[in-house]
């Protein structure tokens, strides 16, 4: 990695992990956050304290690229544009809804969501709306009664 404005080398532990590289990092998790804005709009640095001069770039030769894929040049104290931050995984949408679901069917649905399928590891389910238009739902919340054989769940509407 190159960098710029580094303060103090000696106490620098993993520039890969600075709030700018970890936004970027995360940026599938948080820009759901920033739904309805224009891509030309900004996260703007308001304040900081020490490197807030250090720009950091990955060089051709890192394979370990934590979601700077371009290998842009970042500036800690500097504005980021939003079409530099990856898309959203899902759209602060909330959906509720029921549907008719066995015991055995509502345990095999959450084995597929956490990944204890050997085949299967799907991470949302697929509904159709109301206009029966499809819609890929991450959920968080399961509930079954087992007096209906229903399960009524929550979740938000994943990016398409």
């Amino acid at each position: 990695m190159r960098a710029e404005n580094l303060i103090s080398p000696a106490t620098t532990f993993n520039l890969r992990h600075s709030p700018k590289r970890i936004l970027l990092n995360w940026a599938k998790l948080v820009t759901g956050g920033f739904f309805g804005k224009d891509v030309t709009d900004k996260v703007i640095f308001k304040k900081g304290d020490g490197n807030v001069e250090l720009i950091t770039e990955f060089v051709l030769e890192e394979e370990c690229l934590l979601g700077d894929f371009d290998r842009i040049s970042v500036a800690e104290g500097g504005d980021l544009e939003l079409e530099l931050l990856s898309p959203p995984l899902f759209l602060p949408i909330k959906v509720s809804f029921s549907a008719p679901l066995s015991f055995e069917k509502l345990t095999d649905l959450k084995d597929c969501l956490r990944g204890r399928d050997d085949y299967r590891n799907y991470g949302y389910v697929t509904i159709l709306n109301s206009c029966g238009d499809i819609e890929q739902i991450y959920l968080t919340s399961v509930e079954y009664s087992g007096v209906e054989d229903e399960v009524k769940m929550e979740g938000y509407l994943k990016s398409l």
